[in-house]
């Protein structure tokens, strides 16, 4: 086959490796914005938890009313913690987010990164208060 280029394979990248990209940018902001503190008890938050889990509603995955900074034990161990969440969240909130929760969300590819570079933007209010440190995803 004289004369025809080779063309290379770029790997075209999915849907979710945007949305783990986008989702450590708000992780990170999420605990920056709450000061690593667990929305739920007060301890060390160094995980981002959702209210409404994400598992029902990707409507919610990214909304800064539902995800709180919380403890591994509030998030994992006890499942989110819910019944004090909601007690802090309030109830107007809660039930905002319960009829959220029914709307459906399918992400796309422009949408995740239009978030991550939102919350990548956003995360200079947190450095002059020395509480986020921007790291490479």
């Amino acid at each position: 086959m004289v004369g025809m280029k080779k063309t290379s394979k770029r790997k075209l990248k999915s849907l979710s490796w945007y949305k783990i990209r986008a989702w450590k940018v708000f992780s990170k902001w999420i605990r920056a914005r709450d000061k690593n503190i667990c929305f739920t008890c007060g301890g060390l938050g160094n995980q981002a938890g959702h209210f409404i889990p994400r598992s029902i509603s990707n409507y919610l995955y990214f909304s800064e009313d539902n995800v709180h900074a919380q403890c591994l034990r509030c998030n994992v161990f006890l499942s989110g913690n819910s019944d004090e969440y909601a007690e802090r969240l309030g109830n107007d909130i809660v039930m905002r987010l319960r009829i959220d929760k029914r709307k459906v969300k399918q992400w796309t590819v422009q949408e995740l990164i239009k978030l991550k570079e939102k919350y990548e933007n956003n995360a200079s209010i947190f450095t002059s208060h020395g509480s986020f440190i921007q790291t490479e995803s």
